[in-house]
């Protein structure tokens, strides 16, 4: 399987029609299903959240999306700032090659390196990397990233906070918000 990716910046309010034509440009554009996709909304797209990520599941022919918020969205080439948008990217990638994961604060408390593992069912060993999206209420996100990356040494880790105006921000994926304090997607070797 050759791995893909597509993306497109969105400037604008939801609408129905843009998001059905961007989700089916994206899958036109990588010539087959994607796997997994990533989406940024700026927070007046949260009352039409879940109808956003069910036409991007169903015009895209993608099963999992992980995304958040921001006060501002990114694009191949530009970034929205101070205006409504989304942005969306899709990989063609191997469906065993990725999982997403939830973790709660309660999750958080354990805070072993071992417990990690457990959770995610990644040994090290085979871990080629990680994206994290946050809440940036969050208190513990320090010492987690740091319980984080003695589990996980030197496994690269990118990814941010959501954001919003004040407490206006949120976390989601597949096809609705979640009360789970970080998302995690794992990438591994087969």
């Amino acid at each position: 399987m050759t791995v893909k990716a597509a993306s497109f910046l969105y400037a604008g309010v939801y609408s129905e029609d843009q998001v059905v034509s961007l989700a089916e440009k994206l899958r036109n554009e990588l010539g087959a299903n994607a796997a997994l996709g990533f989406v940024f909304v700026t927070p007046d797209w949260q009352p039409h959240l879940e109808d956003t990520l069910e036409l991007i599941r169903l015009h895209a022919h993608v099963p999992r999306l992980v995304g958040c918020s921001g006060s501002a969205v990114i694009g191949f080439d530009s970034e929205l700032e101070g205006q409504s948008g989304l942005s969306l990217m899709l990989l063609v990638l191997p469906e065993d090659s990725f999982d997403v994961f939830s973790i709660s604060e309660e999750d958080i408390d354990s805070n072993e390196p071992e417990s990690w593992h457990e959770l995610t069912n990644i040994r090290p060993d085979v871990s080629r990397g990680w994206i994290v999206l946050a809440n940036p209420a969050l208190h513990e996100l320090e010492e987690w990233l740091a319980s984080w990356n003695q589990a996980y040494p030197e496994i690269p880790i990118i990814g941010g906070l959501a954001a919003g105006k004040q407490s206006d921000y949120f976390l989601f994926r597949d096809g609705q918000l979640t009360t789970a304090s970080i998302l995690l997607v794992g990438f591994k070797s087969p």
